[in-house]
């Protein structure tokens, strides 16, 4: 199933410390999952990949969410390991990176 990332604004934390909640997901149903969110407050940007049949369903889902965004691309992805949908399989995914140190 193509993997599309969304990019949306995504303001910076409140004086109180509360930031904009990341897309939910999944929507089985329509088959879209939400498979890695981050945000990059220095620049009130969110990035989200998302797994679903076509980037007009996605569109129309993140609609349905609440959820506006500046555009969604359809995205190449090494390093996830994406696990098969369906009941009782977890709609979260895991992520292989290594880890550079900053100097």
């Amino acid at each position: 199933m193509p993997v599309f990332l969304v990019e949306r604004y995504a303001p910076r934390p409140r004086a109180d410390g509360v930031a904009e909640a990341a897309p939910v997901g999944p929507d089985e149903a329509a088959g879209i999952r939400l498979l890695l969110s981050a945000t990059v407050p220095a620049d009130e940007i969110a990035l989200s990949l998302f797994e679903a049949p076509t980037r007009e369903a996605l569109a129309r889902a993140l609609e349905a969410w609440g959820v506006s965004f500046i555009r969604i691309v359809e995205a190449l992805v090494e390093g996830l390991e994406r696990q098969p949908a369906g009941p009782g399989a977890p709609a979260s995914v895991g992520v292989e990176h290594e880890q550079e140190e900053m100097r």
